[in-house]
């Protein structure tokens, strides 16, 4: 619906939330709302997308692991109290 609507979505996660969006043109927003909003409450996903997105995340990890100032993050985690979930590794 998005694509034929010149629309997009994507998410990220940070260290606190993950954060999903999107963009359609005006006239289809708010049938294109009520689809994202269903998305996020009654999510169909197969055991293949939810492979799909292990390996992203493994692809992204091991593009980041030469990175230096990933690196530092991961560090400056690492030293914060272990009991806070900012210590959590991420990536």
């Amino acid at each position: 619906y998005l694509n034929l609507n010149n629309g997009i979505s994507n998410a990220f996660t940070d260290d606190l939330k993950t954060t999903f969006y999107f963009e359609s043109n005006t006239e289809s927003f708010q049938k294109a709302l009520l689809i994202f909003s269903k998305m996020l409450l009654e999510p169909l996903i197969t055991d293949s997308q939810i492979q799909n997105e292990i390996n992203n995340i493994e692809i992204e990890f091991y593009k980041n692991v030469e990175n230096d100032s990933w690196r530092e993050h991961q560090l400056i985690k690492n030293i914060a109290n272990s009991k806070h979930p900012y210590n959590w590794f991420g990536i």
